[in-house]
């Protein structure tokens, strides 16, 4: 049932005051839709769009920052997009990038979080981190492995 169909029976019964029995009428037509809008179930699946992070809403920010938690891959890069995109926090970006890595299957969100500490990192823990994902990479994608690799090395803050 349309959630705005329901508002507008609530409001007509609220506006109803000719007829006694016109207002219980349709106050009993809307009882299922104040139940429906009292237990409406879960919002539907977010999906990603190339507009998308910039949308996002602090509660919507949550549910993602749930699922990505529980290891959702796509809440997860569609998170840390919103931090980096829309937020302005490469630190918390880079945290749910992380998240990302670990849980999405292949090695695409593996080469963006690598990719992402080679150029907004540099420190020791960063390089060790960085080497333990590319090696991650390099067993299924030597070719990918051997192109960050290259990039590190011609990164000035990185000695390999």
């Amino acid at each position: 049932m349309d959630n705005f169909l329901c508002l507008v029976i609530i409001v007509v019964v609220f506006e109803v005051n000719k007829k006694v029995w016109a207002g219980i009428a349709i106050a009993v037509l809307a009882l299922p839709c104040v139940a429906y809008l009292a237990l409406a179930p879960n919002p539907p699946r977010i999906e990603p769009s190339a507009t998308y992070p910039y949308s996002l809403r602090p509660r919507e920010v949550q549910r993602l920052e749930v699922r990505a938690a529980e290891g959702d891959c796509d809440a997860a890069k569609l998170v840390s997009r919103y931090y980096f995109d829309a937020a302005l926090d490469p630190d918390k970006a880079i945290e749910w990038q992380r998240m990302a890595a670990k849980h999405c299957p292949g090695n695409e969100a593996k080469v963006t979080f690598a990719e992402t500490l080679i150029n907004y990192t540099a420190n020791p823990a960063a390089d060790r981190e960085i080497a333990e994902w590319v090696a991650k990479i390099h067993t299924t994608d030597p070719e990918k492995a051997a192109e960050l690799e290259k990039r590190i090395r011609e990164k000035k803050d990185y000695h390999y």
